[in-house]
């Protein structure tokens, strides 16, 4: 995804924002707007004025928009200065913090687009989500990973309720697990509320649907139902297999990109 081309279809300093105060907490910045396009950033126990700019389709932002630093800096009961701009920074800015021997941060638009991917998969889906059509409280950006649409394939909740639980409607609502039963093994998926009676009874657990499509996650899930079943050879997989295939085939539909974000990120 082109993360700076949907930045620069925002209109409205609104949103970028929003989008920066997510980014920034996102990130372990412990950040707020206090008011216009000022923030309060805490950082490494130092506290900062944020002046967040949406200057990616203007010109560079320079001493002649950000005048009076220090008494700014002061006013807001703040040590230090970060110019959080979707486009870019001007030489001079730089060399007039640099000059002021102050603690400070300049992001530009391709620096805070590089650290996108790395963001909580929730900041993506809301602010670079496609959306769906007809739901606009749902921005998710559940990709279909397929050249062509009309071969999807709906995933059905083994309930017998026939939903979908690869309709972006259901996602957030849906869950996969591990259940075994004596000498078997099954594996089962759909809405929470149709299968949350079924007991996780493994050591593999059971996750959202939302979490399964992180390929992390699906690999790390994997490797732990690989060694579940080492260390139970005599284990019946016969139904398992065959609902693992399926669940497989088909989540690779709607499995995320690569930059798309992440699940959990360490701190």
């Amino acid at each position: 995804m082109n993360y700076k081309q949907k930045i620069r279809e925002w209109t409205d300093e609104e949103t970028w924002k929003k989008f920066s105060v997510d980014f920034l907490n996102d990130m372990g910045w412990q950040a707020y707007e206090i008011s216009g396009n000022l923030g309060i950033c805490d950082y490494n126990g130092t506290r900062y004025l944020v002046s967040f700019r949406h200057n990616i389709n203007g010109g560079a932002i320079g001493t002649k928009l950000e005048k009076n630093i220090t008494d700014r800096i002061k006013k807001h009961n703040a040590e230090g200065f970060i110019g959080f701009y979707s486009g870019n920074y001007t030489t001079s800015l730089l060399e007039r913090l640099t000059s002021m021997q102050v603690n400070f941060k300049l992001f530009n638009g391709s620096r805070i687009t590089t650290f996108i991917p790395f963001t909580h998969s929730n900041i993506i889906d809301t602010y670079f989500g496609s959306g769906i059509k007809g739901h606009h409280l749902i921005p998710a950006n559940y990709y279909i990973n397929l050249n062509d649409e009309s071969s999807y394939k709906p995933l059905k909740c083994m309930c017998g309720c026939n939903a979908d639980i690869l309709d972006p409607l259901n996602i957030t609502n849906s869950m996969v697990l591990i259940h075994r039963c004596n000498n078997f093994i099954f594996l089962y998926y759909g809405l929470k509320h149709c299968i949350n009676g079924i007991d996780d009874n493994t050591e593999c657990g059971w996750l959202e649907i939302s979490q399964v499509l992180h390929p992390d996650q699906f690999i790390e899930w994997n490797q732990s139902i690989r060694i579940f079943l080492k260390n139970n050879l005599g284990l019946n997989t016969s139904e398992f297999y065959k609902y693992k295939r399926i669940f497989t085939m088909r989540i690779m539909q709607r499995i995320r990109s690569v930059n798309g974000g992440l699940f959990s990120r360490l701190a």
